[in-house]
């Protein structure tokens, strides 16, 4: 911890491992470069960097983002991730308000439950297509979401998955989900549809468009409406045929 440090610290170009919670809570601690030759960041390494600015590039050799590692960077814009990059863990990004651009490698195998909750500020995201489950609450309280892009190899989204993103205006469900958690898309205050494109419904948590939804249309494939109006019926949403 290193609440009194303030400006730009420049780490050695020898290091190769950042130990858990290095610089946390150094809230002064405005920019940071890191070695080319990094290969390891710990849990929460960052977390609490609130003066952190401008963009961080991941070095090429980090293959995890670990649990909290940028939780709470509430001034950090841009994540560079390396193509070489595996997984992101629990609450990575989670209170990144200013945090309105970053592309997701195709090299991705697992994202954390909570990895991205309230970054208010992120506009966009695609899903890499070796992710099968999205963790509840990923999502949760991103307000300036506009737009998502599921892979197609998708299996599960979690409870509270996008959860009060009031801009997003629509969303496809791929073929291949099987399961949606409750309140998957509550309070989404702009959805105008969402498109579902598996044969049969999906197992689905309680009111995943929330409660008293009569804005969002939910478009089902050619022949499956009264299966799907069977899977909403205690919710009462408006379910139509898609168009060819």
């Amino acid at each position: 911890m290193c609440t009194s440090f303030t400006g730009t610290f420049y780490l050695p170009s020898g290091l190769t491992h950042l130990s858990e919670s290095t610089f946390g809570d150094c809230a002064g601690l405005t920019s940071i470069v890191l070695p080319e030759g990094l290969q390891s960041i710990g849990a929460s390494v960052f977390e609490g960097c609130s003066g952190l600015l401008g963009t961080i590039s991941i070095p090429s050799a980090v293959i995890n983002i670990e649990e909290s590692t940028f939780e709470n960077c509430s001034s950090l814009s841009e994540v560079v991730l390396s193509e070489n990059l595996q997984s992101i863990g629990e609450s990575a990004f989670q209170n990144c308000s200013e945090l309105s651009e970053i592309l997701l490698p195709e090299s991705i195998q697992s994202i954390g439950k909570s990895a991205f909750l309230n970054c208010s500020g992120l506009q966009s995201i695609k899903i890499p297509s070796g992710i099968t489950k999205i963790e509840s609450y990923t999502f949760e309280n991103c307000a300036g979401l506009k737009e998502v892009l599921l892979p197609e190899n998708l299996q599960y989204l979690g409870s509270s998955v996008f959860r009060n993103c009031s801009s997003l205006q629509s969303v496809i469900i791929p073929e291949s989900v099987s399961e949606i958690g409750d309140r998957a898309f509550e309070d989404c205050a702009a959805l105008k549809d969402v498109t579902m494109m598996p044969i049969e419904p999906p197992i689905l948590g309680s009111r995943i468009l929330g409660y008293d939804n009569t804005t969002t249309v939910i478009k089902v494939p050619v022949g499956t409406i009264d299966a799907y109006n069977a899977a909403f019926a205690e919710d009462g949403y408006l379910v139509i045929e898609q168009e060819y």
